[in-house]
């Protein structure tokens, strides 16, 4: 399935076994009826390789995560045909290259985590703007990415809950399309190289906003304004992890204390 070869912890020493069904793998989720793979999941486990085009086979998975291993090269392209694929996670490896375009064609998709890698380039605007209606959770935090973020104002993002983009090489401004993700919870863009103003406007239409990180960016005020607003807003919120926009502030003990409870609601 995955061209694996380093298994230090013989994670995966009851594959091909001819006494065990294919469905009682470690890892592996089957249907009902246990004649279809609908779930890979072989997060931490020290498993080292590349991961192969073949995965695109297996038409009717709903989960692929390979999280917390050590997987290298580049992510690839082929897996943009899993038309059914739910939740996809390659986070915490050694994965280099561009972020398929072709991820983009994954419309059923509500959980996407590319962060803690070596990606570079640009984010495909296939990602934000593709006509999904299901992305809650998009995580390409910790990686190289740069360019602008590509939400444009025809794009609406509207079941994103949070938006983790933090610690790469991101340029431009908060895009103003952000606002019609009404249920985000996390926004988190520190220590890029974003600019402007934040639009105050933006986060005025986030009720739901928990968790906002902006500090080690290029942001700038307008005579104070825009951060008097923002202010205003978080008081009124409760915004629990909020930064501000400069300065030297460090947030990472809390992000991940927090991302941990998030992630399990």
């Amino acid at each position: 399935m995955s061209a694996i070869d380093s298994n230090p912890e013989n994670a995966l020493g009851n594959w091909n076994s001819s006494s065990l069904h294919v469905c009682n793998w470690t890892g592996i989720g089957c249907n009902i009826a246990r004649d279809q793979v609908v779930q890979l999941d072989l997060h931490d486990r020290s498993l080292g390789g590349i991961i192969s085009p073949v995965l695109a086979k297996m038409k009717f998975l709903l989960v692929l995560d390979l999280s917390g291993n050590n997987f290298r090269g580049q992510i690839p392209s082929e897996l943009g045909s899993l038309s059914q694929i739910k939740q996809l996670s390659f986070q915490a490896n050694l994965l280099e290259g561009e972020i398929p375009v072709e991820l983009g064609a994954l419309h059923q998709l509500d959980y996407l985590n590319l962060g803690s890698n070596r990606l570079v380039g640009k984010i495909p605007s296939s990602l934000f703007c593709n006509g999904s209606s299901y992305l809650e959770y998009m995580d390409l935090s910790n990686n190289s990415l740069g360019g602008e973020i590509p939400l444009w104002n025809h794009c609406h993002l509207k079941e994103l809950r949070f938006l983790l983009l933090w610690s790469n090489q991101l340029v431009g401004q908060i895009p103003p399309a952000l606002a019609n993700s009404t249920k985000l919870k996390w926004l988190d863009v520190e220590n890029n190289s974003l600019k402007g103003e934040f639009p105050s406007d933006i986060v005025d239409k986030m009720p739901l906003l928990q968790v906002l990180y902006l500090s080690y960016n290029n942001f700038s005020s307008h005579n104070g304004n825009t951060l008097t607003s923002l202010l205003a807003f978080l008081k009124a919120f409760q915004i629990s992890g909020y930064e501000p926009p400069s300065g030297d502030y460090g947030g990472s003990n809390n992000r991940d204390s927090f991302t941990s409870a998030m992630e399990r609601e």
